[in-house]
């Protein structure tokens, strides 16, 4: 009794402060005391071994019927009885389980993962992305639509058969951005040495970069129509300066004589005028072009063929 008393004192002296002749509770020290026993009941289920309270069935129904020569062995091994040995009788009931168990349907396993499916045929199915060399064999200028035809110099094969023979033509179309250095070309149709026609669909990549569209030569325009247009304007400003002025009085605004050199003067100043404002136009309407000359290589990418049309 005594050492519970003097327990009982440490506590209240732990958890009690004296304020003005009085005892109060020390909130601070309950606070810590509270957040000490919190964190000890989470580490303790934190740490705590989990306990595996899951289930296993056991079943000695056979999942697959067996069929053939297997069961027949099964069946011999399961008869072959030592010889000298009677066989004791079997109730009637366990031969009928037994033999029910025997023609029990296959039963069906259902599973939750993701299902696989196979091509039956896959020779008629090809790898896309499959690249071969070839040749332009037209120029290209986008300021004018024209058909692009490139040669392959390589045949194409997939799975030991050749798709697309060398000597190969392919059809398409160019597009261009308007802007830049990158013409794409898009490939419809394969041309073959036998005069046979498919639907294909490829595209072509620089033969350096390896990269979607062809690098090629860009054309402004813009410097020399930005030199016409300074040349004008500085005629515009000649005429403007050589013309002869004079003023009729000593307060009026100064006019140009009348003579035969400022008429000369002014009209090529005129002219000037509306040359530099005809290359500011053109210049401001001006739209960049790229050109491409007949016999660059390229690499040909090929997604997708078509069977043959005859």
């Amino acid at each position: 009794m005594k050492r519970l008393s003097q327990l009982q004192q440490t506590i209240k002296s732990f958890f009690m402060t004296k304020n003005g002749g009085k005892e109060v509770l020390h909130l601070s020290r309950v606070a810590w005391f509270c957040l000490v026993i919190l964190i000890s009941g989470m580490l303790f289920t934190l740490t705590r071994p989990k306990k595996d309270h899951r289930s296993v069935r056991i079943s000695s129904t056979p999942i697959i019927e067996e069929k053939g020569d297997s069961a027949l062995d099964h069946k011999k091994a399961g008869s072959s009885k030592p010889r000298g040995v009677a066989s004791a009788p079997v109730p009637r009931g366990s031969s009928t389980k037994r033999n029910g168990r025997r023609k029990s349907k296959a039963k069906l396993l259902q599973f939750s993962g993701p299902q696989l499916i196979e091509r039956k045929k896959e020779s008629n199915f090809m790898a896309q992305g499959i690249r071969t060399k070839g040749t332009l064999l037209t120029g290209i200028d986008t300021r004018t639509p024209t058909q692009v035809q490139v040669l392959l110099s390589s045949g194409i094969l997939h799975h030991e058969r050749e798709i697309l023979p060398p000597g190969t033509t392919l059809l398409g179309a160019y597009s261009y951005p308007g802007t830049g250095k990158e013409i794409h070309l898009n490939l419809s149709q394969a041309l073959l040495p036998s005069g046979h026609i498919q639907d294909i669909s490829a595209q072509a990549l620089d033969a350096k970069r390896l990269t979607l569209g062809i690098r090629a030569r860009r054309h402004r325009n813009t410097s020399g129509k930005l030199a016409a247009a300074m040349g004008s304007t500085m005629i515009q400003a000649a005429g403007d300066v050589l013309t002869e002025k004079e003023a009729l009085s000593q307060f009026g605004e100064p006019t140009a004589k009348s003579t035969l050199k400022n008429a000369f003067t002014q009209g090529v100043s005129n002219i000037g005028e509306m040359e530099t404002q005809r290359h500011l136009n053109e210049l401001g309407h001006s739209q960049e072009y790229a050109t491409l000359h007949a016999g660059t290589p390229i690499v040909i990418e090929l997604l997708s063929i078509q069977p043959r049309k005859k």
